[in-house]
Order: C-alpha cells, then structure tokens, then sequence
C-alpha cells in the first residue's frame, strides 16, 4: 500500500511545517485529511503524462519540496509515500509506474540496494519501461564530508532546489 500525496502541506515535525500546516482540515484525532491519502493497487491511478515520484524514509519531506517546485515549472507530479522497500507492493508500483512517463526514486541513503534498485528491477522485469528512470540518493562510496544533514543533502544532490532542477531537466528533455 501507498500514500500519495497530491496538494497541501505534508503532517509535519518542525514548527515551520507546523505553521504551513494550520488552517488545514483535520480529522477527529487531530490530523491532517487534505494532504495524503490511502492508495492501494486496487484503485485505479490517475491517467497522466507527467511524473510519479516515489520517496520512502525521512527524506518525504524534501520530496514533497521538490514536488512544489517541479509543479511551479508546469510538471504534473504525483508524488507517492514508500512505507518499505521489503516486501515491496508490486502491484501498486506498477499501477503508479503505469500510468506515468517518467518514474523517479529517492531515498536518503545508499542508492545499491535501496527503493530505486528495488523499483528499477521489478519494472524491468516485468517489462515497463518508462522513457525517464532516475534514482535520487547517495552514491555507493564514502562520504569524506561532515556537515548538517541539509549541507548533506545538498552535497550529494538530494536538496529540493538541486533534486527539483535535476529531474526537471530529465523530464523536459524527453517531453
């Protein structure tokens, strides 16, 4: 099962999403309705040309970042929410993948072994191939760096402003 998430804020954990979260609908708990939802590979995807980006791990929030800015640019991203890499929902990446002309990955760790391996070997093993395919995350080598983890994430590409341009230029560039 996926989470996708289509428009508003993301739950968030910092007092910035916090406050870009007031005002939102929530339910009787307390939580948000309006930003995600429940998918499964029963339900039908949505029909579209544009983007599926699916992100898994503490990462989520920079992907909902990027999903912003791509859709500024006039790129239609359906951004989906991984809860695990193993046992990985087959049927539901492929119904996301289906429907979609480009699939990107991104995960905040090694990229070998990771989401983007796992999603990467079940499309092309059963035989959909997407005209873009990128894996979004840190490269399979040590990291002779320290730093914050947003310095982190900048240095090895997986900022929203660096992620956001990378796949924009991937997508337009097979439009």
């Amino acid at each position: 099962m996926l989470a996708r998430r289509e428009s508003g804020p993301q739950r968030g954990q910092s007092e910035r999403d916090k406050e870009e979260a007031r005002g939102q609908p929530r339910d009787k708990k307390g939580r948000l309705t309006s930003c995600t939802f429940t998918w499964s590979a029963t339900a039908n995807p949505p029909a579209t040309s544009g983007s599926c980006f699916l992100a898994c791990g503490t990462i989520l929030r920079e992907a909902v970042q990027v999903q912003k800015l791509l859709e500024e640019r006039g790129c239609s991203v359906t951004l989906y929410s991984v809860p695990r890499v193993q046992p990985l929902d087959e049927e539901a990446v492929l119904a996301c993948a289906a429907g979609h002309r480009a699939v990107f990955t991104m995960e905040e760790h090694g990229i070998t072994g990771g989401l983007g391996s796992a999603v990467a070997e079940l499309l092309m093993e059963r035989g959909q191939y997407p005209a873009v395919f990128h894996r979004y995350g840190v490269p399979d080598s040590f990291a002779m760096l320290t730093g914050s983890r947003d310095y982190q994430l900048d240095y090895f590409g997986l900022s929203p402003q660096k992620a956001a341009a990378d796949m924009w230029k991937r997508w337009s560039d097979r439009k």
